[in-house]
C-alpha cells in the first residue's frame, strides 16, 4: 500500500498579555518590517512601512554598553547590533582610533547577547550593516561613513584617503575601488544597478555627490555641490537627496545628477541623511552654539516648506538623520552643551510637525523594527519603545515537506521517513503532535516519533533552530485496515514557551 502521512502547521500561542513584557521569551510582533542597515534599506529612504509606538511607553533600556554618541543600531533576526566602545564612551570627533566593539541585544527584552570587540577603529558615528548572518561595520580608517551591503557586494570607505569601495560580500576580494575629490565621508547608498556616494573637504567648501555603475565603480555622472555634502545620500523615485554643511538640501535627478531643486534652511551645520515618506523629505539640522537646531518637512515635488519645528525647542541636529514611520518622524535632542550625544526623543506628527510624544532619554538617529523604536542616548544606553499591545509572539514552523510518502507497505512491514521542522518565529516553541479526527487505527500502535508514540512526543525548538525528527511507521503483522488510505493527517501543535 501506498501511505501518504499529510503534515498541518497549527501554531497555537498560549500566554497572557500582562506577563508578556516580564518574560524573558522573545517576541516579535505582527509586523517583520526590518531595519538591517543604516537609515533602514540600501536606498537611505529612513522610512518604515510598518507601525511604531504612539506613546513613550518603554519596552526596555538596556545596560550601559558605551554606545557611541550619534550613531544607529540596526535590527535583523530578533536582535538589535550596535557599535561601542570598550570600557569608555569614545570620541565622535576624533580621526584617532579607538578600540570599539559590536555588542548584540535581544530586541524584545534588552538582554546582551553577545560583546565582540573587532580592535583599532575610528570612533566615528557611522552605523553597523547587517546582511546574510554577517554583520559588517566599514573599515577601520571611516570616518562616519559605514559599510551598505547589496546585491551581493559591501560598499565602503575609508574617509580622508578619499576613495570608496566594493567588495564581493562573500569572498571580500575587492571588485573596484573608486577615488573622489575630498574625504569620502558618507554610507553609499544603492538603487537599480547604481551608487551613490557624497564628499568633500570638512566644513569646507565644494561638496560632491557621485553615481557609478555598481558591477565596475565606472563613473556615471558626478554633481558639484555649494559645501562639503557631510551626510549620506537617500534615493527615492529617481531622486537623490542629499545636504551640505551650510544649510542645503538638494534634489538631484538620479540618472543624469542634474540640480532638480535645492533649498537653504536657517540650520546651518547639516551632515544629516534625509527621510523620505509620504511625499515628503524630512531633515534635521544645527549644531549647539553654532547654529539655530531645527527639523524640517519639505513637500519632495514642490520643494515648499511644509513644516519646521521651533528654534527654541531645538529639536533635531547635525548628526540626526531622523526616522519616519506610521505617520510620525522620529529625532532627537541634543544633551545640554553636547555636539553629539542625545538626551531626549521626539515623536513628531510627519504631516505638521507637532509634538505627539517625547522622553527624556535617547534620541540618537533612531531606528524602527517590529513596531519598536530604537535610540541610542548621550550615557551609552540603547532605549527601545513599544506600544505594549502590538508586541506580540511569533510562532511560525516550518517544515521540508508537506507530505511524507512511507512508500509501499504490506503487514507486518516497517518504514523510516526523516522530517525536518524549522522554527522560523521569534519565539521558542515545544512542538506535538496528534492526528487528524478520522481513521487513526494506523497511529495508535504503529507511528513513532523518534523513539516515542506520536502521542508522547514533545520536542523544544528554539527560536530560528531546525530539529530533525525520525517518523517510523511500523504496520503490525496481521493488519486488515485499508492499506490505500491516504487521508490520514498528523498535526504539529507549536506551543510558545
Amino acid at each position: 500500500m501506498n501511505l501518504n502521512v499529510k503534515i498541518k502547521f497549527i501554531p497555537v500561542i498560549l500566554f497572557f498579555l500582562f506577563i508578556l513584557l516580564l518574560s524573558s521569551t522573545t517576541m516579535a510582533s505582527n509586523n517583520t518590517d526590518t531595519w538591517s542597515q543604516f537609515h533602514k534599506d540600501v536606498a537611505h529612504t529612513g522610512f518604515s512601512s510598518g507601525e511604531a509606538p504612539d506613546t513613550d511607553k518603554l519596552l526596555w533600556v538596556s545596560d550601559p554598553i558605551w554606545a557611541i554618541p550619534s550613531s544607529s543600531p540596526v535590527i535583523a533576526d530578533g536582535k538589535v547590533f550596535v557599535k561601542c566602545g570598550v570600557d569608555h564612551a569614545p570620541d565622535s570627533m576624533s580621526t584617532n582610533p579607538d578600540e570599539l566593539r559590536i555588542v548584540t541585544i535581544d530586541e524584545f527584552t534588552g538582554n546582551v547577547i553577545s560583546s565582540d570587540e573587532i580592535g583599532l577603529v575610528t570612533p566615528c558615528w557611522s552605523s553597523l550593516c547587517y546582511d546574510n548572518g554577517k554583520i559588517w561595520y566599514g573599515r577601520a580608517d571611516a570616518l562616519n561613513g559605514g559599510a551598505m551591503v547589496a546585491d551581493g557586494k559591501v560598499f565602503d570607505s575609508d574617509g580622508e584617503s578619499h576613495h570608496y569601495y566594493c567588495r564581493d560580500a562573500e569572498t571580500e576580494e575587492e571588485l573596484w575601488n573608486f577615488t573622489v575629490t575630498g574625504v569620502a565621508i558618507g554610507t553609499p547608498a544603492y538603487c537599480e544597478g547604481k551608487v551613490y556616494m557624497t564628499s568633500g573637504p570638512l566644513f569646507s567648501s565644494p561638496g560632491h555627490v557621485y553615481c557609478v555603475d555598481a558591477e565596475n565603480g565606472d563613473e556615471l555622472w558626478n554633481q558639484t555641490l555649494s559645501y562639503e555634502a557631510g551626510g549620506s545620500p537617500a534615493v527615492s523615485e529617481g531622486v537623490v537627496y542629499a545636504t551640505t554643511y551650510d544649510g542645503n538640501l538638494y534634489a538631484l535627478d538620479a540618472e543624469d545628477g542634474s540640480i532638480l531643486w535645492s533649498e537653504t534652511v536657517p540650520s546651518t551645520d547639516v551632515s544629516t541623511t534625509p527621510a523620505i515618506a509620504y511625499g515628503n523629505v524630512y531633515i534635521s539640522g544645527g549644531c549647539p552654539g553654532f547654529s539655530t537646531i531645527e527639523t524640517y518637512c519639505f513637500d519632495a515635488t514642490t520643494h515648499e516648506l511644509v513644516w519646521n519645528t521651533s528654534a527654541e525647542d531645538k529639536i533635531g541636529g547635525w548628526t540626526a538623520s531622523v526616522a519616519v514611520a506610521d505617520g510620525m518622524v522620529f529625532v532627537g535632542k541634543y544633551a545640554e552643551d553636547d555636539y553629539f550625544g542625545y538626551a531626549d526623543t521626539y515623536a513628531l506628527d510627519a504631516y505638521t510637525g507637532d509634538v505627539v510624544w517625547s522622553y527624556p532619554s535617547g534620541g540618537a538617529s533612531p531606528a524602527i523594527s517590529d513596531g519598536i523604536l530604537f535610540t541610542i542616548g548621550a550615557d551609552g544606553r540603547v532605549y527601545a519603545f513599544a506600544d505594549p499591545e502590538e508586541v506580540l509572539p511569533s510562532v511560525s514552523i516550518k517544515c521540508n515537506m508537506s507530505d511524507l510518502d512511507f512508500g509501499s507497505l504490506a503487514s507486518g512491514e516497517r518504514s523510516v521517513v526523516h522530517l525536518n521542522i524549522t522554527n522560523a518565529g521569534n519565539s521558542n516553541v515545544t512542538i506535538s503532535a496528534e492526528p487528524e479526527e478520522g481513521n487513526t487505527q494506523l497511529y495508535n500502535d504503529s507511528l513513532f516519533l523518534g523513539s516515542n508514540f506520536w502521542n508522547q512526543y514533545s520536542q523544544l525548538i528554539s527560536s530560528l533552530n531546525t530539529e530533525e525528527v525520525e517518523l517510523v511507521l511500523d504496520v503490525p503483522a496481521g493488519y486488515e485496515g485499508e492499506l490505500d488510505q491516504a487521508g490520514e493527517s498528523l498535526i504539529f501543535w507549536g506551543e510558545e514557551v
